[in-house]
């Protein structure tokens, strides 16, 4: 093979078909630009994350529980504090209400009550600056959040009022180790000492109080540590966060996210591949006569498939350098999107292994999409170059396309996990867009077979004519059904996950929704707190008793024998090691539906044996138990053996007291206990007015406007639904750019017969017949099977992949699929046959120009 003929020829080819290529390598171009940008940006945060996650978590281990350590965790922790470089260091957190005495606004934050140094690692960033050195003189002083500056209309000096006791704000907290985002909007921090909290009158038996231990360890002393005594900790019910587990919880969401939403660049570069592949198979098929020439003057067959591959591989290289480059814009959008969604600020780049991704990516997709049409330019005959009629070549499976079939299915199945990060969910993924283009494929493939079996004899010529068009040989029905059908399948499939998911999500927008949230309210409060809430005109909604336990074992194995299991998945080890609010209840709420087992008689009497209670239907499937099924529990320190009575659905999307588990009011009566509320009261300045009297009346009590929980979730969502709307627009892109490829490589096929047709006396108006009506026949398979595939992906993403209910957009369905319609008539009908009408002007000619005759 001469390596200099092989380059010399592939860049003649590449300079005469220079546009074109340029059209095939955009359609990749964007998948390549989605795929990069979310590497990119999750690399940035992991990167982010791990340069300052211990500066973030503010120590070397955070060991955090609801009780103060018993004498055995004190004894193990008194070994462990010998050996930290510091005094370790002890907070109280719990939540309260905060009353600016200046402005008399008043709301929920969260107060944390230090003792020692903080943080062990890393600075509080104050405004003023450098105040955070005098945080531990002086007396009856708080710092906070800066949201909440503005949330109660709070200067420096002002009076903040805290459970009956009023204190001077010092300094804005501007940046401190701990939370982010949507919790701030939430809870605003207040940072105060811990002999002042002290001296309020805020933790009571039953009350929602978190204690928590920091310390600075040498290297290497935190992991053996953990190993000797992390059974007993979790026995005493003593969360541990270590800077490695601290990273992991901060990466892991956002991680989550960005692979789920890079799946749709995957789907989006798949979708590039189809239209590569329809324009390559056009080429290599306009190509045939040069080839034969070639052949015929002494090129061999390698050498013709080594000037074709390498004209794949430099449009390969093409779609990955205009991948990159529209990546930099996207770069600079990116941030921008996912706003408060980013755990840190992030610095954006694209280093040399995203650079190599993104190239490497766009080359191997393209030759695997070119090789099949290319390899068959092996088999051209010489001969073909003198009769143009005279083609050996055979449809007939090989052993080379299964070989090729199989490393396309291979390499989309290994990209696919590798975005997704779960094999389960990659395979799913890849396994549904090898289902939707071999269903494309099988519907053109039925109807070709049709047309030929049963032709319409009684139609009028044109339409005869347009609709043999369809199954007669060399026909671009299959490749034209593929990439228009799955550009509209991806697309729609795409907008209707994303659409179900927002729905699901959505806030309720009901006009009784309560929107005053009361916790922390004792037993022996409630009569006087509902005399305090009708007496300020809100209407009490719904109220629930809150008792604190744990599991402690599931259908009798005990606790830490499940979590001893090193393979146990994530969502079975968080329940076990959650702490569950358990309530109890003679009756089903409005937003429970109970879908197995049966409930409790109202008022029924204690029995003996095992407590019946009542589980969630998703926890269930969690835990892995059923109707019968026997769950023990530890209550407040108190065995407690029950069994799944029922099992209930729940609309979380609901603002109501829903709980996971729910147990017979005789059971739980005597249990030390809080109770949450659910108020409404419609004018803002009431709830304003109603939040100042109820801090003076109940300190304990916190209470929370759900409007500001509905306007931060809110803005979450938005900036979800913004996310994907874009890479949705990304997607509906390079779906429009395939259709067109599709549609006009259609035309430039039908050039060549229309000329005959035009030299055996067709008219103008007969030949427009003809394209018309066969590109509205294809185009109505294609767009008909890619919209029922959609509804088929998306109704089956939905339901197994989210477990949600499925409800379809249809409207928005119908228009995508009357879009793809139109979009393929217009550019494979109309258009197609516009663009061709100047060279039919003169047959003779343009037919001496195709060599048909002399």
């Amino acid at each position: 093979m001469k390596l200099r003929f092989v380059v010399a020829m592939s860049w003649r080819e590449l300079r005469a078909a220079r546009g074109r290529f340029a059209f095939y390598a955009s359609c990749m171009a964007v998948g390549i630009a989605v795929v990069v940008g979310l590497d990119a940006l999750g690399e940035a945060v992991e990167r982010a994350v791990d340069l300052r996650s211990k500066e973030m978590l503010g120590a070397d281990l955070r060991l955090e529980s609801r009780d103060l350590p018993g004498p055995g965790v004190a004894r193990m922790l008194e070994s462990l504090e010998a050996r930290a470089l510091a005094e370790p260091t002890r907070i109280v957190r719990l939540g309260s209400m905060a009353l600016a005495e200046r402005s008399g606004r008043s709301r929920l934050v969260d107060l944390l009550a230090i003792e020692g140094t903080y943080p062990l690692y890393g600075e509080v960033w104050t405004e003023p600056a450098g105040r955070w050195r005098d945080f531990d003189r002086g007396e009856g002083r708080v710092y906070v959040d800066s949201a909440l500056l503005v949330q109660l209309d709070l200067a420096i000096g002002d009076r903040l009022r805290i459970g009956g006791e009023s204190f001077e704000v010092a300094a804005a907290v501007e940046k401190a180790p701990g939370r982010f985002g949507l919790q701030m909007e939430i809870a605003p921090r207040v940072f105060l000492r811990m002999r002042d909290l002290e001296r309020l009158d805020l933790v009571r038996e039953g009350s929602l109080v978190t204690h928590l231990r920091y310390l600075k360890l040498p290297e290497g002393v935190v992991g053996p540590w953990l190993e000797e005594n992390g059974e007993a900790l979790d026995e005493a019910h003593v969360r541990v966060q270590t800077v490695r587990g601290y990273r992991e919880d901060m990466t892991g969401a956002f991680d989550v996210l960005t692979r789920y939403l890079g799946l749709v660049g995957i789907a989006a570069l798949m979708l590039g591949s189809v239209g590569v592949a329809a324009g390559v198979r056009v080429f290599v098929r306009e190509k045939l006569p040069a080839v034969a020439l070639l052949r015929s003057i002494g090129a061999s067959p390698r050498e013709v498939v080594a000037i074709h591959a390498l004209l794949a591989l430099a449009l390969g290289l093409l779609a990955g350098v205009l991948g990159l480059l529209l990546c930099l814009p996207l770069l600079w959008i990116l941030p921008a999107v996912f706003g408060d969604l980013l755990p840190v600020e992030v610095d954006l780049r694209i280093g040399w292994p995203g650079i190599a991704t993104g190239l490497g990516l766009s080359i191997w997709a393209t030759l695997l999409c070119a090789m099949g049409p290319i390899s068959e330019l092996a088999s051209v005959s010489p001969q073909s170059a003198l009769r143009h009629d005279f083609d050996p070549q055979t449809r007939r499976w090989t052993l080379r396309n299964a070989v090729l079939g199989g490393v396309v299915v291979a390499s989309l199945v290994a990209v696919s996990i590798w975005q997704a990060g779960e094999p389960r969910v990659g395979l799913a993924f890849a396994a549904g867009l090898v289902a939707a283009v071999a269903f494309l494929g099988l519907s053109a493939r039925l109807l070709i077979r049709l047309l030929r079996r049963f032709p319409p004899r009684s139609f009028a010529y044109w339409a005869r004519q347009a609709i043999a068009n369809l199954s007669r040989p060399r026909n671009h029905t299959l490749a034209t059904t593929i990439a228009i059908g799955f550009a509209l399948f991806v697309v729609a499939t795409v907008h209707s996950v994303q659409s179900n998911i927002l729905t699901s999500m959505a806030i309720d927008t009901r006009p009784d929704r309560p929107n005053f949230v009361l916790f922390d309210v004792q037993k022996d409060q409630l009569e006087e707190m509902r005399d305090f809430l009708r007496d300020h005109g809100a209407r009490v909604v719904d109220e629930a008793p809150l008792v604190s336990a744990r599991l402690s074992g599931i259908a009798g194995k005990s606790r830490s024998d499940w979590l001893a299991e090193p393979d146990l998945p994530g969502e079975l080890r968080w329940a076990l090691q959650r702490e569950y609010r358990l309530t109890y209840s003679d009756s089903l709420r409005d937003t429970e539906e109970l879908v197995a087992g049966t409930w409790w008689k109202t008022g029924g009497e204690p029995v003996a044996g095992p407590v019946p209670v009542s589980v969630e239907q998703q926890l269930a499937k969690t835990l892995d138990v059923g109707v019968g099924d026997r769950l023990g529990w530890q209550i407040q320190g108190v065995p407690v053996e029950s069994v799944v009575a029922s099992l209930r659905r729940v609309d979380w999307g609901r603002m109501a007291t829903n709980f996971f588990v729910v147990f017979p009011p005789w059971a739980l009566e005597e249990a030390p206990q809080t109770t949450v509320l659910l108020s409404r009261l419609a004018d803002e300045s009431a709830r304003a007015e109603m939040q100042r009297d109820l801090l003076g009346r109940f300190p304990n009590v916190s209470a929370l406007d759900a409007t500001l929980i509905l306007r931060s979730l809110d803005a979450m969502l938005g900036q979800i639904d913004i996310a994907i709307q874009l890479l949705s627009s990304f997607t509906l892109a390079t779906g429009i750019a395939i259709l067109i490829a599709a549609s006009l490589a259609g035309r430039r096929e039908r050039i060549r017969e229309m000329l005959l047709l035009r030299v055996l006396g067709a008219s103008r108006s007969t030949l427009t017949r003809i394209a018309v009506t066969e590109t509205l026949v294809l185009a109505g398979l294609a767009s008909l099977t890619g919209g029922l595939l959609s509804l088929a992906a998306a109704w089956a993403t939905i339901t197994f992949v989210f477990d949600l209910p499925f409800a379809p957009p249809l409207w928005d369905l119908l228009l995508l699929v009357l879009g793809t319609f139109c979009v393929t008539v217009l550019f494979g009908g109309i258009v197609g046959w516009g663009g061709s009408q100047r060279r039919l002007e003169s047959p003779q000619a343009a037919l001496r120009r195709e060599g048909i005759i002399g």
